[in-house]
């Protein structure tokens, strides 16, 4: 387990990060904790008092680490290389929304060219900003 400095977050905390090693190849997986600098021991490897959610955090950390651990020793090589390198899923484009303005003239457009603009009165259908 490491904290991962890298990786600021806007609070000036750092993610804490398990480092595997397989034939000589390093990558990290994050654990989705973040913590201060100031609140994580490097001797120990573990989450220091003064974080009021100490007791709680290291063990979700020492069931992450032994959760991974036991899942790379009991993969064969295969697996273990789908484990370190994951395939990220393609997102399809999101369309863009409409704002209120462009359905307002959208639909306008659509009632003139159904000849639905007259309103009684002789009032006519306009949209300004």
């Amino acid at each position: 387990m490491i904290l991962d400095k890298r990786k600021v977050k806007p609070d000036g905390s750092y993610p804490i990060c398990f480092l595997i090693c397989h034939k000589r190849k390093t990558t990290t997986r994050s654990s989705k904790i973040y913590v201060l600098e100031s609140e994580w021991d490097n001797e120990t490897k573990c989450i220091k008092k003064s974080n009021s959610q100490h007791k709680l955090l290291n063990v979700k950390l020492k069931k992450a680490y032994a959760d991974i651990q036991s899942q790379l020793l009991l993969a064969d090589d295969e697996k273990v290389k789908e484990f370190l390198a994951p395939v990220v899923p393609i997102k399809k484009p999101v369309k863009a929304r409409k704002t209120v303005y462009q359905f307002a003239q959208d639909l306008i457009v659509q009632l003139k060219a159904d000849n639905k603009t007259e309103m009684p009165g002789s009032m006519n259908l306009q949209l300004t900003r």
